[in-house]
C-alpha cells in the first residue's frame, strides 16, 4: 500500500491535538473549567433560550415510551438530531423520533446529566451519587446517541488513564478498541433465515439489495430476504418442496426457482413482493439460468431419466424451444423445434448465459462425455463451434462480469479460458497438491481478478494472474454454494445449517488497521463499528473533525470503512435530494405530457363518418379545453394539462399572426 506519510502526519497531528483536547483527563491535559466552559459555549440553551424553551421534540423510545425533550438536547445528541433532521419538519406525537436504540430510563438518565452540565460541582456531585451500573449505562449511551460533548466533559474527571488504556484511547493494544474492530471485519456473519435443511442455492439481485436462497428441508425452502433492510421479504413456499436451484432475473423483477419433483417444477416469482407470477414447468428441474433481456429461461428439464435444456418465455409460460433426440424422433418434421438444442449430448448438469454477448454454455453432468461444455447462440439455439476443453463429469461455471473469462470446475481441476476464444488461459493449482482437494461450486469475483471455489468445507480464493489460492474461508460441515454480491464486498455461502457472510477485505489493509492507525483514526472506527452493531445512522459533516480523520486514512481503509463502516456524508445527502427532486421533476413532466398527448386525442378531434378523425379548429379546440378545465380541480395533473395545451395553442396563433 502507498501511503503519503507527510502529509497523513500533519492531518493526522492535528486532529490527534483535537482529539486530546476531547477525551484526554484532567490530570494529564485539561481543567474541569475549561471544559464546562467549552460544553456551555455549545449549550444551545445557553444561546437561544426563547427558541429553545418552546420547542419540543417527540421521541418514541423502545419500550413505546413517549418523551418530549427541549431541542437543545437533541442537538446534543447527534444520533437524534439525524434521525429529526430526516424528518424534515414533520416531528410531532403521532410521528416522533424513532429512538429505538435505548429505552426510556436510560434516555431519562442522560437527560438528567445534560440538565446539570451547566454546574460542574453540581454534575460531579450527580455523578458520584450514581451506582456503577447508571455509569456504565450513561457512559455507553452518550457514546451510543454521539452526544460529544458530554462524553468529553465526564472523559476530564472521571476516566483514569487505566481505563482509557483499556478502551484503546491512548495507545492500540490488543484488549484496546481497535482489536474489537479487526475482530468484527475478520469473522464471518450470519444471516437469519427459517430453513429447515441444507442450503442448496442461492441467488442475489442486481442492485444488492435482496437474496434468494433455496433449501430442501421439511418446510421453508425457497425465502426471499432483504438484505438493506435486515429482514425476510416472503416464505415462498411452506409447503415440502426442495428447491435445487434458483436464479434473480438480471432487471431484478423476477425469482426462478426449480425442483426436482413432478409438479410445479418452474415457478416464477414478483422479485420485489414474492408474489407467483407463473408456473413454467411440470418436469423436474435441476438447473436455470435468465436471459440478459429477463424474457427467457433456460432450465435443464428431465427426459427419460436425462435433463435436457428448455427455453420459456417468463411472462407467457410458452416453451420457445425444446430439446429433440433425432434418433428416436419419428416425426422429425414435425416434433423438430428449428435447430433447437437436438444436438446436445449428455444429462445437463449447468447452464450460463455469457454478458455482453449472445452465447448459452450448456454443461453435461456425465462423466463418459469429454469436453463437455458447449456454446448454443442464445437467438437462434444453434450450436456453435466454441468447445472448452479439460472439463469431464458434473461442472459447475460461472462467467466474468464482463463476459471475457469462463471458469470452470468439474470437482477434479479448476480452469479459466478466455470465452471469446475458448481458448485455455489457466489451471488454477489445487490447494493441496499431495492429495488433491475436489473442488466443486464456482464464482467469479466482480473485479475479475480471483475466483472463488469450494470444497464443501472451505472456500478458496484463487489469482486468476497466478493461479495460485491465497485466501481460505472456512470451516463448515458442507458449503453447498456461493455467490459475491454485486459490488464484491462480500461473498456468501450457503451451508447445511445457514447463509454465512464473508467480509471481502484484503489481509494487509487488516493488519494495517491492527497495527498501523493512530489514536484519532483508531477512534473513529470505533466510534463507526459501535454505529453499526447497534443500527444507528452515523451523519459526518464535511467540516467535521472525524470527517478530516477519514480523510487521513489510506485509500484501501477508506473503501473498508465506507464498505461495512458506513456513515453518510451531509453533502452525500444534499445530493441524494437533489437527484430526488431531479427524479420527482421528471417523472412529473412525463405525467404531464402522458396526460396532454391523451387531451390531444380525446378533445382535439372529431369522429368523421367516413374518414376516420378530423382535427378540430384552433377555437374549438380551446373550447374543449376550458369546458374540460371547468369541471377539473385546479392542483390536478389533468387541470395542468389542460394550462399547457392552451399556452401552446396561443403561442401557435402568436406565430401565424407575426
Amino acid at each position: 500500500m502507498k501511503h503519503n506519510k507527510r502529509l497523513q502526519a500533519f492531518v493526522g497531528g492535528a486532529v490527534l491535538l483535537t482529539l486530546l483536547y476531547m477525551v484526554i483527563p484532567l490530570n494529564t491535559m485539561i481543567s474541569e473549567k475549561s471544559t464546562a466552559k467549552r460544553f456551555r459555549m455549545s449549550h444551545p440553551a445557553q444561546i437561544e433560550p426563547e427558541r429553545y424553551k418552546n420547542e419540543l421534540v417527540r421521541v418514541k423510545t423502545s419500550d413505546n415510551t413517549l418523551m418530549e425533550l427541549p431541542r437543545w438536547q437533541i442537538d446534543q445528541m447527534k444520533v437524534l438530531q439525524v434521525l429529526l433532521v430526516h424528518q424534515k419538519g414533520e416531528n410531532s406525537k403521532n410521528n416522533p423520533v424513532d429512538a429505538a436504540m435505548i429505552t426510556s430510563d436510560e434516555l431519562k438518565l442522560l437527560q438528567k446529566a445534560l440538565n446539570f452540565t451547566d454546574n460542574l460541582e453540581v454534575f460531579r456531585k450527580f455523578y458520584a451519587n450514581l451506582s456503577t451500573d447508571q455509569k456504565r449505562i450513561l457512559i455507553n449511551v452518550a457514546s451510543l446517541l454521539e452526544a460529544q460533548d458530554l462524553i468529553s466533559l465526564l472523559a476530564a474527571y472521571t476516566f483514569p488513564v487505566e481505563v482509557q488504556k483499556k478502551l484503546g484511547a491512548s495507545t492500540i493494544e490488543q484488549e484496546g478498541m481497535i482489536a474489537t474492530v479487526v475482530d468484527y471485519l475478520r469473522k464471518p456473519e450470519k444471516i437469519p433465515l427459517n430453513h429447515k435443511g441444507p442450503i442448496l442455492s442461492i441467488a442475489i439481485s442486481s442492485d444488492g439489495k435482496r437474496i434468494i436462497s433455496g433449501a430442501a428441508g421439511m418446510d421453508h425452502n425457497l425465502i426471499l430476504y432483504d438484505l438493506s433492510a435486515g429482514k425476510e421479504i416472503k416464505d415462498l413456499v411452506a409447503e415440502t418442496i426442495p428447491v435445487t436451484c434458483v436464479a434473480f432475473s438480471p432487471d431484478g423483477q423476477y425469482i426462478a426457482a426449480g425442483s426436482e419433483r413432478e409438479v410445479d417444477s418452474l415457478i416464477v416469482w414478483n422479485g420485489i413482493t414474492g408474489e407467483t407470477v407463473k408456473i413454467l414447468s411440470n418436469k423436474p428441474v435441476n438447473c436455470l439460468a435468465f436471459s440478459l433481456d429477463s424474457n427467457y429461461i433456460i432450465a435443464g428439464s428431465e427426459f427419460s431419466s436425462y435433463y435436457k435444456p428448455i427455453a420459456y418465455n417468463v411472462k407467457s409460460g410458452e416453451i420457445i424451444s425444446t430439446y429433440v433426440d433425432i434418433s428416436t424422433s419419428i416425426f422429425l418434421s414435425i416434433t423438430r423445434v428449428g435447430d433447437s438444442f437436438q444436438d446436445f449430448r449428455g444429462s445437463m448438469g449447468c447452464v450460463a448465459f455469457r454478458p455482453h454477448g449472445d452465447d448459452i454454455v450448456l454443461g453435461t453432468e456425465t462423466d463418459s462425455i469429454r469436453d463437455n461444455l458447449v456454446f448454443y447462440d442464445s437467438k437462434t439455439y444453434k450450436r456453435k463451434t466454441k468447445t472448452f476443453e479439460g472439463m469431464r463429469g458434473k461442472s459447475y461455471i460461472a462467467f466474468s462480469v464482463d463476459g471475457k473469462y469462463l471458469v470452470g470446475s468439474d470437482a477434479r481441476r479448476l480452469i479459466l479460458w478466455n470465452a471469446e476464444t475458448s481458448e485455455k488461459i489457466k489451471i488454477f493449482n489445487n490447494p493441496q497438491p499431495l492429495f488433491p482437494i475436489p473442488l466443486f461450486c464456482v464464482a467469479f469475483h466482480p473485479s475479475g481478478q480471483y475466483v472463488a471455489a469450494s470444497c464443501r468445507r472451505y472456500v478458496y480464493l484463487f489469482s486468476c494472474k497466478t493461479g495460485m489460492f491465497f485466501k481460505r474461508y472456512g470451516k463448515y460441515k458442507k458449503l453447498n454454494c456461493i455467490a459475491f454480491s454485486p459490488d464484491g464486498n462480500y461473498l456468501f455461502c450457503g451451508t447445511n445449517k445457514s447463509l454465512v457472510v464473508f467480509k471481502m477485505i484484503d489481509e494487509a489493509t487488516l493488519d494495517y488497521i491492527a497495527t498501523q492507525l493512530n489514536l484519532a483514526q483508531a477512534r473513529l472506527l470505533y466510534r463507526l463499528y459501535q454505529a453499526k452493531i447497534n443500527k444507528v445512522p452515523v451523519m459526518l459533516d464535511k467540516q467535521d473533525a472525524d470527517y478530516q480523520i477519514y480523510l487521513s486514512l489510506p485509500q484501501d481503509v477508506q473503501k473498508v470503512v465506507k464498505a461495512f463502516l458506513t456513515f453518510t456524508s451531509t453533502l452525500d445527502v444534499a445530493e441524494k435530494e437533489v437527484q430526488e427532486k431531479e427524479k420527482m421533476l421528471q417523472e412529473k413532466e412525463k405525467t404531464l405530457q402522458e396526460k396532454m398527448n391523451e387531451l390531444r386525442s380525446s378533445l382535439f378531434y372529431v369522429k368523421g363518418h367516413l374518414y376516420g378523425k378530423t382535427e378540430k379548429m384552433r377555437e374549438q379546440k380551446i373550447k374543449a379545453l376550458k369546458d374540460m378545465m371547468q369541471k377539473l380541480e385546479k392542483d390536478s395533473v389533468d387541470y395542468k394539462a389542460c394550462v399547457k395545451l392552451l399556452d401552446e395553442l396561443e403561442l401557435e396563433a402568436a406565430f401565424e399572426t407575426d
